[in-house]
């Protein structure tokens, strides 16, 4: 513990370090790409893919990411699964749970809803709709050009070009319109949401 502590310290001399918790491979990977691509010298972005998926073992797992030495950490949240699984009362409670811990305020948690492919949907499409299943959202995808053979593998986000390349040109279009959706409603678990912008912001993306 200590060592990582002073790791985290020494790296944090030389640029700025953020953590965010993701709920799957395809966030770590799009976030891993994004890290690439923009080549942030003086930012450094670590996704954390918990290996226990219970919310109580997030919290937990959470609660000691806030005890190290980040500047920021961010918690990314598909809305759908907790929705489908009838989970929504139970992330409350853990969003206030930590909220209580957060006494130096460095977390901020971000929903997607319904998923994270509601994101890459608004660079090319300007939407409101609120889809139930990210299922949705995904043959809504595959009827754009930019990502008509999208699937959740490792091989299609990192191929060539990778998806981050491939969404790039019309990101500030989605950065606008998902800040759009965020006012418009100011209830965490209804209406479309796409607050992984407000990350891309934070870190100065253009």
């Amino acid at each position: 513990m200590k060592k990582n502590r002073k790791n985290l310290r020494n790296r944090r001399q030389l640029k700025t370090v953020y953590c965010v918790v993701v709920e799957g491979k395809t966030e770590q990977w799009y976030l891993q790409l994004m890290k690439k691509n923009e080549r942030l010298p003086k930012i450094d972005i670590k996704p954390e893919l918990p290996k226990r998926k219970k919310l109580s073992e997030i919290k937990e797992f959470i609660i000691e990411l806030i005890k190290k030495d980040y500047d920021g950490i961010f918690w990314l949240i598909d809305l759908d699964y907790f929705t489908n699984k009838g989970l929504l009362n139970e992330l409350g409670q853990i969003m206030d749970d930590l909220k209580k811990e957060d006494k130096s305020n460095k977390l901020e948690i971000l929903i997607n809803n319904p998923c994270l492919e509601f994101w890459y949907l608004l660079h090319f499409r300007d939407t409101g709709r609120q889809y139930v299943f990210c299922n949705e959202v995904i043959r809504e995808i595959k009827n754009s050009t930019p990502l008509k053979e999208y699937n959740k593998s490792q091989k299609f986000y990192k191929g060539n070009p990778d998806i981050y390349k491939r969404l790039k040109q019309y990101q500030k279009e989605a950065i606008e319109r998902a800040s759009t959706l965020d006012k418009l409603t100011q209830q965490l678990f209804t209406g479309a949401k796409a607050q992984i912008y407000k990350l891309l912001k934070k870190i100065g993306v253009k």
